[in-house]
């Protein structure tokens, strides 16, 4: 049986991966020519602390594997950290972005889907000019632990089961390298 309720994961951890993914890394040599494409980035974590840290990886006009990490509470961007430079992915703000959640109230498995724009600026090295932008879809999924009387603890303030909490962030759209 399927049910809806508040599973809280740090938006800016969901939509920082995601733009991050959009032109993440590059293991690719320096670029003599200005290039553009579509970008695909995948972003993971097994935290749903308010800044994780994600796994990226890369695919499209630069192919490679690094960090997004956010820039901070209250703000609303995040760092790519790649071989060869960095970049800065912006999200926007919540009334931006589609949520639905949902509970299965048999295994207290939860499901946060989050979709939203980002852009991705101020690149540094190989990076240096780049610009983007997109369209990011965070899922989000964790065990909920069990109240005394058997229900799922939906409390805005739980901790998921340990180990159960994972977060894949896939970020798509136009990149370009000047």
């Amino acid at each position: 049986m399927q049910s809806v309720i508040r599973m809280t994961v740090p938006v800016v951890a969901i939509v920082s991966t995601a733009a991050a993914l959009t032109g993440c890394s590059s293991n690719s040599p320096a670029r003599a020519a200005p290039s553009s494409g579509t970008e695909t980035t995948i972003l993971t974590t097994g935290s749903m602390t308010s800044n994780p840290s994600f796994t990226l990886s890369a695919s499209g006009v630069f192919a490679g594997k690094g960090t997004l990490v956010s820039n901070g509470s209250g703000e609303d961007s995040s760092t790519a950290k790649l071989p060869g430079g960095t970049f800065v992915v912006n999200y926007p703000e919540s009334e931006q972005k589609t949520v639905s959640e949902s509970l299965d109230s048999t295994s207290c498995a939860a499901k946060l889907v989050e979709q939203g724009p980002y852009t991705i600026t101020k690149g540094t090295g190989k990076y240096s000019g780049i610009s983007g932008s997109g369209t990011a879809v965070l899922t989000a999924t964790a065990t909920l632990p069990r109240m005394k009387d058997g229900k799922c603890n939906t409390s805005t303030t739980v901790t998921p089961v340990a180990g159960t909490e994972h977060i894949t962030i896939k970020a798509v759209g136009p990149v370009h390298l000047r």
